[in-house]
């Protein structure tokens, strides 16, 4: 028979051998396997790095295609065209003994809605709802939401979870049709009986089965379909993100202006990966990053932004004097998994209020920026220490006036002195002269592409 989207044919079983390698395959550079899984979607596996990734990393050589045979797959290698049945040294074992084994009271089977967690070298997926696809040899293949990108991974049976109270979800395939698409929280999980208990919206409770419900991203109405070729004022797209606690907050997302050419030259198989700014406005309003002023948008560096960036810009629901709210942390949490972004170039910035709440958050997870950039800020002095010793080496930028009167540079310089003191020998400190706090945002963001490329030159 002819394998969909090529022109090799299935392996006849009665021929079917271990493949050798070729010369060269003995890195894992070469052990890449493109896996259809059982919807269809690509990802690629590592058989000798034991990872799975939604695009074939840069640089990187495709060796294998794996495809279905009657219910089993088979592999064609990518230069010779020929096919088999097993790769010689890939690893195999039991999957099914690996699942019957499992305590937990998990079902993993095709359609059960579960949770990611315990990744260690693809952690930006970890605390993420996924839905089970299939299996693949030692890996269960799960897909991540549709506004992440559908992405599908191929991880071990232990590193998936039951969705943990507060999840949201789906109804779906009821025999109580009406209740399909109804909106519910999940209570708990009762191992016993491998059956989540849900609240709807009316408080009643429902006990269900993890394939009768989807998993919904907090990200709820995000949609990558909206995109510009060139930048619009309030043309920004306003999404809704539901925390942890169940509150609805408001964020703003610009996507690049060549994102949708961008994705259609890879024919739909694969997505770019963008490096993303998270923009954090001042005590001044709520303003996203490209409603400051109309004017601003022909300027030089708004331009390169929107052409280069995901653009995230949080309605900040705190004042100066207080603490950032957890959920920009878990909104960033949750974008960072979205395969359209590159997680290893995520980087923090903001003006005024939001210079100082760029500090307090990247000091509380500096895992997940690559650089910051705090503009005209201000912070608590009895931070200084702490937030110093938390940011440690990481890259910041720093953009302050000198005739700051708002706030003062000489109450920002002992923070710039601990980080110092901490070992920082990333921090770069650009001083505005004569420009009154209130035209930073245009000094830094607009005048010039100084403060991109400098973001653009850190990764993780």
């Amino acid at each position: 028979m002819e394998v969909e989207g090529n022109d090799e044919a299935a392996p006849n079983p009665q021929e079917a051998h271990s493949a050798e390698f070729h010369e060269g395959f003995d890195d894992a550079l070469n052990a890449w396997v493109e896996v259809e899984s059982d919807v269809g979607q690509l990802y690629y596996w590592n058989y000798r790095k034991m990872v799975s990734v939604v695009s074939l990393p840069q640089g990187e050589h495709l060796s294998w295609r794996a495809r279905r045979c009657e219910g089993n797959y088979y592999y064609t290698a990518c230069d010779t065209g020929q096919s088999c049945w097993t790769i010689k040294d890939m690893p195999s074992f039991d999957l099914t003994k690996c699942l019957a084994n499992r305590t937990s009271g998990i079902k993993i089977e095709p359609g059960a809605a579960l949770v990611l967690n315990g990744l260690v070298e693809n952690s930006e997926f970890n605390n993420h709802v996924c839905t089970v696809t299939g299996f693949h040899l030692n890996r269960v293949v799960v897909m991540l939401p549709q506004c992440l990108g559908s992405e599908c991974l191929a991880v071990r049976a232990e590193k998936l979870q039951p969705l943990p109270p507060g999840s949201i979800v789906e109804f779906t395939n009821l025999s109580q049709t009406n209740l399909n698409g109804e909106i519910a929280t999940v209570e708990k999980y009762d191992p016993s009986q491998s059956r989540y208990h849900v609240r709807l919206r009316d408080g009643s409770v429902k006990s269900v089965t993890g394939i009768k419900v989807l998993p919904r991203s907090r990200c709820w109405d995000l949609d990558v379909g909206l995109s510009s070729p060139w930048l619009q004022w309030r043309k920004e797209q306003t999404c809704l993100f539901i925390d942890s606690e169940g509150n609805h907050r408001r964020y703003s997302v610009h996507l690049p202006l060549n994102f949708s050419q961008a994705n259609k030259a890879t024919k739909g198989k694969t997505q770019c990966a963008w490096p993303m700014i998270f923009y954090l406005h001042g005590s001044g309003g709520c303003s996203s990053f490209f409603t400051h002023s109309k004017k601003t948008l022909r300027s030089n560096g708004l331009q390169f932004a929107a052409s280069h960036f995901v653009i995230v810009s949080p309605s900040c629901d705190w004042t100066w004097q207080e603490t950032p709210r957890p959920w920009i942390l878990e909104l960033a949490n949750t974008l960072r998994a979205a395969h359209w972004i590159d997680h290893r170039r995520i980087y923090l910035t903001g003006c005024s209020m939001g210079g100082m709440s760029t500090w307090e958050i990247a000091a509380a997870r500096p895992d997940i920026f690559a650089a910051i950039a705090p503009v005209a800020g201000h912070h608590r002095p009895e931070r200084e220490d702490g937030i110093a010793r938390s940011i440690g080496d990481k890259p910041v930028f720093i953009v302050h006036s000198m005739h700051d009167e708002t706030c003062p540079a000489r109450l920002e310089e002992p923070l710039w002195n601990k980080l110092v003191e901490h070992g920082n020998r990333q921090m770069v400190i650009n001083l505005a002269p004569a420009i009154d706090h209130c035209s930073m945002y245009e000094r830094t963001y607009c005048d010039d592409t100084t403060l991109y490329s400098w973001l653009l030159s850190h990764r993780l």
